[in-house]
């Protein structure tokens, strides 16, 4: 820290600022959030006054925040999924190429995680590669493993290579269909 800098601790927004004077009596200040190695702000200010109102500006955002992370974290704690054995779950990725996976609840281990397997499914082209897919209840994958996953609410995080999943309505899912047709001459 600059010699001759003041330090402020404020452990309600985990936050801690230092002031300054340097030559011509400019007022600067410094502002570290947690344990961060570096800093959120430096700056140099006209007047002391202007520092104050920066710093307490400042404080209170990191306040802000800080009651935002905590209530969302209450939430995460309360929160509970509504999924069940046997419920159908799918996933979909890709941009220009949408890919459909569905996998089928095969054991709820607690309030806010689910165990799944993969499940087969059966595609309808509907066009030039493009289609429609429907997960097929009870029809697991030979080579598909069991997942646990954390699940909130009708969705799941983490599932395969699409990072979510969530519950279906039964109705049929948009897809991509692999392979092309011959164009007649």
């Amino acid at each position: 820290m600059p010699e001759g800098s003041t330090e402020e601790r404020h452990d309600d927004a985990q936050a801690v600022v230092y002031s300054y004077t340097r030559a011509r009596g400019m007022p600067y200040a410094i502002g570290y959030v947690g344990t961060a190695y570096r800093s959120a702000f430096h700056h140099r200010f006209a007047d002391g006054a202007r520092r104050a109102r920066f710093v307490a500006d400042w404080l209170d955002g990191q306040r802000a925040k800080g009651a935002r992370r905590d209530e969302r974290q209450a939430e995460q704690k309360a929160s509970t999924h509504e999924l069940q054995c046997g419920d159908v779950v799918y996933s979909s990725r890709g941009y220009e190429q949408t890919n459909i996976d569905f996998f089928q609840v095969v054991q709820v281990v607690s309030a806010k995680s689910v165990k799944l397997r993969q499940i087969a499914q059966k595609t309808v082209e509907t066009g030039f590669m493009c289609g429609t897919t429907r997960g097929l209840k009870d029809q697991f994958c030979e080579d598909a493993a069991t997942l646990l996953c954390r699940a909130e609410g009708t969705s799941i995080r983490n599932v395969g290579a699409a990072k979510s999943a969530r519950r279906r309505s039964g109705t049929a899912a948009r897809c991509t269909v692999p392979g092309t047709r011959a164009l007649s001459q």
